[in-house]
């Protein structure tokens, strides 16, 4: 059984695809008004439970969500999808670091995972071709390595979670078409 539950956000509206900091102080999450709409990201300190959330983005006609820890706790990943269906892979310090986009995506509803301090894992695929698989992006680099094979058979490989310390990966593998 729970011996306690209590809410780790308060934001009004909807709130997404929370991300437990390494520490396990901090929760960052995406938040917006209803569903279908434009989300930002927030972090909100779990140690202080009633302190308001800080916004971390606020990208006018985009959509920030799958906010994704470093190993190291210093780095948050996430998508950004804009208003043309453009998708970017950003990568920032919070709470008030400048932002980097250091990859484009093809699926701006997938997940991310750091493999570590270098690399994140995403579902991602070429244009032109339906079936996703898992990439890994070098964040310095910009350099991709393939790291799932789906029959082309299959819709994708997405959803991917990453353990801590990055010994492994989970993921959702892709559905016969």
């Amino acid at each position: 059984s729970v011996a306690n539950i209590r809410p780790l956000t308060r934001s009004s509206g909807l709130e997404t695809h929370p991300a437990l900091s390494p520490d396990g102080r901090s929760i960052a999450y995406a938040g917006g008004p209803a569903f279908g709409g434009m989300r930002d990201l927030f972090l909100s300190s779990i140690t202080l439970g009633t302190a308001a959330p800080t916004r971390l983005t606020s990208t006018p006609d985009a959509d920030e969500h799958a906010p994704a820890w470093s190993p190291s706790g210093d780095r948050l990943a996430f998508l950004r999808r804009d208003g043309r269906g453009g998708c970017a892979i950003v990568i920032m310090t919070p709470p008030n670091g400048a932002e980097r986009v250091i990859g484009r995506c093809q699926d701006p509803y997938d997940s991310l995972a750091w493999l570590s301090e270098q690399e994140i894992a995403y579902g991602d695929r070429a244009a032109g071709v339906r079936t996703r698989r898992l990439v890994a992006l070098n964040i310095e680099s910009g350099a991709i390595r393939h790291l799932s094979n789906p029959p082309a058979t299959s819709l994708r490989d997405t959803a991917v979670a990453g353990s801590p310390g990055g010994r492994g990966l989970a993921l959702r593998p892709g559905a016969a078409l």
